[in-house]
């Protein structure tokens, strides 16, 4: 398993978090946004596989590629 994704405030002033810290954070605490530290890579086979899924299976497998629900 991969390390999970995680994601900076734009101001650079606090720690970066997990997906779950920054959604339930919302905005970072220096008032900064959060981006990922990285944009995962996928394959068209991997993508294809989101083709027809529910907006948050979909949005949960981008977001969070170390996390992603078997397939």
């Amino acid at each position: 398993m991969t390390e999970p994704l995680r994601y900076y405030s734009t101001n650079h002033d606090v720690p970066p978090v997990t997906l779950d810290a920054a959604l339930l954070q919302g905005q970072a605490a220096d008032r900064g946004l959060f981006m990922p530290e990285s944009f995962p890579a996928f394959s068209a086979a991997e993508l294809a596989t989101l083709r027809g899924k529910p907006y948050p299976e979909v949005a949960f497998a981008l977001l969070n590629p170390a996390r992603r629900p078997p397939r």
